[in-house]
């Protein structure tokens, strides 16, 4: 008995887990991005040190940022790409989810999970 109650128990655990990553993934795909652009800057530890933040439609500039992600990276023919393929002073397209928001460190800092995709354009 304990062992039926047991393998149920762990079904629907399955189950749950299941729908709750369905769920997630139908969400990634229906909400809204917003369009950034910027200047690369250095590498840092996991990230990369963008200058002249803008968001598109937006008038504040010269923002300094940090995209706090390693795996993000593509070029302009949607390639992935690796961080260090990157040069310093290339103009970047960055995708982020209409919901980022940047925390307030020096520089600001915009986490993995708030950035879509990063496009570098020259």
């Amino acid at each position: 008995m304990k062992k039926q109650l047991l393998l149920l128990v762990i079904i629907c655990f399955v189950f749950l887990v299941a729908c709750m990553n369905e769920r997630e993934e139908e969400n990634a795909m229906t909400k809204e991005t917003i369009t950034a652009f910027g200047v690369t800057g250095n590498l840092r530890g996991g990230g990369l040190l963008v200058t002249n933040f803008r968001v598109k439609g937006k008038a504040k500039t010269g923002e300094q940022v940090e995209l706090l992600t390693s795996e993000k990276y593509y070029n302009k023919k949607d390639e992935k790409i690796a961080p260090e393929d990157i040069e310093v002073g290339s103009k970047v397209e960055i995708k982020l989810w209409a919901d980022y928001s940047i925390k307030e460190t020096s520089p600001g800092q915009i986490e993995a999970h708030d950035i879509e995709k990063i496009t570098v354009l020259n």
